[in-house]
């Protein structure tokens, strides 16, 4: 099921319909920190076993998964799933899948396909500064950079990011510091794919070339 789903993600978050608002909304603000909420993710790095977070992301990406495909397919569970959490289910997203599965799914292969020292600080990024920041943007944003991103949203965004890089220990300070910047240019800058693929698998990407190739191993 996981490899069929990491597909289907694949297919469904490469072209990642833009949306805009211009202002922060009920159903906008309950979602962003739901997406926040998720910090207990690269968090829970710290207390638990590396496969036991692999499994609960795998099982957690499995669920968010099965629940879109049955919306998607059956009008019934779709009805269902609408009166429950249609307000805090973006437009382009009625026909594909959501931006938690998208973020479930690309956590599971941050988590398998890098280091746990890059996947954790990644994870950071594509969790807490992008929701604190897409809080913000929508908020208190009024001066346009790229599309609908905002001067005050990608501020947030990297001050967030260079919070996170000094308090983690995970990899040298210079090296934290630049994943910090290249992380804020992937949310900035709209390549038409989900941010919440771009900035973990892309940011990770990042990280593993400079380690590999500044640093050695």
């Amino acid at each position: 099921m996981l490899i069929p789903g990491i597909l289907i993600l694949v297919q469904q978050a490469s072209f990642h319909s833009p949306y805009s608002f211009k202002r922060l909304t009920t159903g906008e603000l309950v979602r962003k920190l739901i997406h926040i909420s998720g910090v207990f993710l690269p968090i829970s790095f710290f207390f638990l076993p590396l496969n036991t977070i692999k499994w609960a992301v795998g099982v957690g990406f499995i669920a968010f998964l099965t629940v879109d495909i049955l919306r998607l397919r059956i009008p019934e569970i779709r009805k269902i799933y609408n009166a429950v959490f249609g307000k805090f289910t973006r437009k382009y997203e009625e026909s594909r899948l959501t931006g938690a599965t998208v973020l479930a799914g690309s956590s599971f292969l941050t988590i398998m396909v890098f280091p746990k020292n890059i996947a954790v600080l990644v994870l950071f990024y594509a969790i807490l500064s992008d929701g604190i920041a897409s809080i913000i943007g929508q908020w208190r944003g009024k001066k346009k950079l790229f599309g609908e991103k905002t001067i005050e949203g990608t501020l947030s965004f990297l001050i967030v990011s260079i919070i996170i890089a000094i308090l983690y220990k995970g990899l040298p300070l210079w090296l934290r510091i630049l994943s910090a910047i290249f992380s804020t240019l992937l949310e900035l800058i709209d390549i038409g794919i989900d941010d919440n693929i771009t900035i973990p698998i892309g940011t990770g990407l990042f990280l593993a070339i400079l380690k590999k190739f500044l640093m050695g191993g």
